[in-house]
């Protein structure tokens, strides 16, 4: 009888390709209708600083309370509160009553409200429209005062009936901000062809949003542009943002960050959260979290939903601070119940990859769906991702294809994924390669993952572990699971035990079940670490379930060689069954081995049997005999299990290894051979 030689240890590494949604971030519109207060001057009087100063020495009262103006805003002159204020009691004491008017309003710019108020206040009770306006603004803006929208309305309606322009641009800029847009546009329209450049600021935020007004982008840039070279900070906010997206104008950062700043430190919020956002994309600037923070936490502590949905992206992606889910969903919730579309996305993508939270793809589907219809790119590219994630592959692809075209990176490596995989495509290597390429090179993680992976394993390409290295290593680096599985399962192939281990140990940890086959490899084989069977099973079981083919071929390479379970050969075949019904020629090999070592085992049974009873006065016996039968018939039966399997196999055009072939055909025929000899027709009578 020939020997079987004992399964040596078995060692397979798979390469996956991993689809991976990912969280973006972007700038968007948060226009708003602001009302302002301003000193008031004699415009006529003022030829220019100089000229002026030159009179108000003289103690010309108007011309004093010009002096002041060009102080209080830097015209012709280094800006400076303490010479406006010098200026303006002056021209008061000189009779100027514009002048005793303007120093309230100078106390409110100055943020000494009690002192502003104490003016302002009489002179509104008295009836003086321009007095009514500016306290309006007040109770409007909460300046000094509890904001009261009803004390501000009882202000503003007589003083814009009266004619006062801040009045009636104000209620105007008001009516906006409680969607009245028609009333808004009735008193804005008048006092913006008049020239008032936050009349044309709101207006032009009419035009740019469509509110009350049809859309119409060269109206509403036109309207902003005359009151951004005005100074006006809300027109430079909502200019600046068009440039910023490309909104009726070529996209410009450089345009976009000289209208931005200037706005953003008058206080604008929509300039600080833009502005935070080119800082956090480096749109025109050098890429600064910090600075990104900077601008973006205040507006976000004061529920700016755009800063929220940044802010939380800053903490989801460990953008300048450290990544904590918790924190980002804290922003994300409420910025998305305000509709926002970017914190509607990331919310979403939270769910869709159970990002703290429990991961459930109804509640991201919720999310993503409106985000998408709202026009947002990243909402658009991940709501395809999910269809993909879910094997809606015709709706995924649909939307994936236009995000792809303009060069949105995490569409081009989902799609190119599609075309590798051939999900709800034709498969196409080319195609994918394509658009892999282009997004590996914007450095989009899951592309370089997934074209590492081709470089590989040679798909489409030239095998090349020197590019495949190049591309893993930065998405590894990045946190993208495929390439750190799939670079510690390269470095396991090249005997650098230390730093698969140490790549494939954390993802083994988060349930990924390659880095789990792969790892319980390493403990059945002792490479990297102490041989461990009890802790290569921990890890290769519940791969097998989730039928990695790795962890089913050498889970049952355990059972056959008794490695930290009891040897079962029928466990391992259940095992193998699936592998050797797809022709996988290591589990082809393994049935067949493992159908011999059967047979083999029953004959050595057998063999031990009779040796027992050779001698013994009960060899003959009825008993022995019946017993002894029985185990000739096992054999029989084993060797028709092995027959039948393999005619199933040639059936369905499955070829074992020829080495393999050879020796289980050789075995096979020998005990047919032996069965013949025992004549085993002749026993079953």
């Amino acid at each position: 009888m020939k020997k079987i030689n004992v399964l040596t240890k078995w060692f397979v590494i798979s390469l996956i390709l991993l689809l991976t949604p990912l969280r973006g971030y972007a700038a968007t519109i948060d226009n708003q209708a602001l009302s302002i207060l301003d000193l008031h001057r004699h415009d006529s009087e003022v030829k220019d600083f100089k000229e002026s100063l030159k009179e108000a020495e003289n103690n010309d009262p108007k011309a004093q309370t010009n002096v002041a103006y060009c102080y209080f805003h830097g015209l012709g002159v280094q800006q400076n509160y303490d010479e406006a204020e010098k200026w303006l009691k002056k021209a008061m004491k000189n009779g100027d009553e514009q002048a005793y008017f303007n120093l309230g309003i100078f106390y409110l710019l100055t943020n000494n409200y009690n002192k502003g108020l104490e003016i302002i206040k009489p002179l509104a009770e008295k009836g003086d429209p321009t007095a009514q306006a500016n306290l309006g603004t007040c109770y409007l803006q909460g300046l000094g005062v509890q904001q009261n929208f009803d004390e501000a309305l009882k202000l503003l309606k007589p003083a814009a009936e009266k004619g006062d322009p801040t009045a009636q641009v104000n209620l105007g800029a008001y009516y906006l901000m409680t969607n009245n847009y028609d009333e808004g546009i009735k008193l804005l329209k008048p006092m913006a062809e008049k020239g008032i450049p936050l009349a044309q600021a709101n207006l032009g935020a009419c035009y740019l949003q469509g509110w009350g007004v049809q859309q119409n982008f060269d109206e509403a840039l036109k309207l902003l542009k005359q009151a951004a070279e005005k100074g006006e900070p809300l027109a430079q906010a909502n200019l600046g943002t068009c440039y910023l997206n490309g909104l009726g104008v070529q996209q410009n950062f450089d345009e976009a960050l000289k209208l931005l700043k200037p706005a953003a430190e008058k206080g604008i919020t929509s300039a600080k959260v833009n502005l935070g956002a080119c800082y956090l994309n480096g749109w025109g600037v050098q890429q600064n979290f910090d600075e990104a923070l900077k601008l973006l936490k205040p507006a976000a502590e004061k529920g700016n939903p755009t800063a929220q949905a940044n802010l939380g992206a800053c903490y989801i992606n460990g953008w300048g601070v450290q990544q904590n889910f918790d924190e980002a969903l804290k922003l994300f919730k409420p910025a998305a119940e305000k509709g926002e579309p970017l914190a509607q996305a990331n919310l979403g993508v939270c769910y869709l990859n159970g990002w703290g939270v429990q991961q459930i793809f109804d509640e991201a589907l919720k999310l993503l769906k409106p985000a998408a219809e709202n026009g947002n790119g990243f909402a658009q590219t991940n709501l395809g991702v999910y269809y993909l994630m879910t094997n809606n592959y015709d709706e995924g692809i649909k939307l994936l294809k236009p995000m792809a075209e303009k060069g949105n990176p995490l569409a081009q490596a989902n799609l190119g994924v599609c075309y590798l995989q051939g999900w709800g495509v034709q498969q196409n290597l080319d195609e994918a390669l394509k658009l892999l390429k282009q997004a590996a090179e914007k450095g989009e993680p899951l592309a370089q993952a997934n074209l590492g992976v081709c470089y590989l394993q040679g798909l489409g390409v030239q095998q090349n572990f020197d590019e495949a290295l190049k591309l893993l290593k930065p998405a590894a680096e990045k946190g993208n699971e495929s390439a750190q599985t799939n670079l510690g399962a390269y470095y396991l192939m090249i005997k650098n035990y230390d730093e698969g281990i140490k790549l494939l140990k954390p993802m083994a940890e988060k349930g990924n079940i390659l880095a789990q086959a792969n790892l319980g490899t390493c403990y059945m084989n002792g490479w990297g670490v102490q041989q461990n069977f009890d802790e290569a099973l921990k890890l290769l079981k519940p791969a097998a379930e989730r039928g990695d083919q790795t962890a089913l071929t050498n889970l049952s390479a355990c059972y056959m060689n008794g490695w930290g379970v009891q040897q079962n050969f029928d466990e391992a075949l259940k095992l193998l069954k699936p592998l050797s019904d797809i022709g996988n020629a290591r589990a082809l090999a393994l049935t067949a081995f493992c159908h011999v070592q059967k047979i083999n085992d029953a004959i050595k049974d057998m063999g031990t049997f009779a040796m027992k009873f050779k001698d013994s006065p009960d060899a003959n016996s009825d008993e022995t005999t019946k017993a002894l039968k029985e185990k000739i018939f096992t054999i029989d039966a084993l060797l028709k299990d092995a027959k039948t399997w393999y005619k199933n196999i040639e059936q369905q055009g499955f070829k074992l290894p020829t080495d393999v072939q050879t020796k289980f055909n050789g075995f096979i025929t020998e005990m047919g051979n032996l069965l013949k000899e025992l004549d085993i027709n002749e026993l079953k009578k």
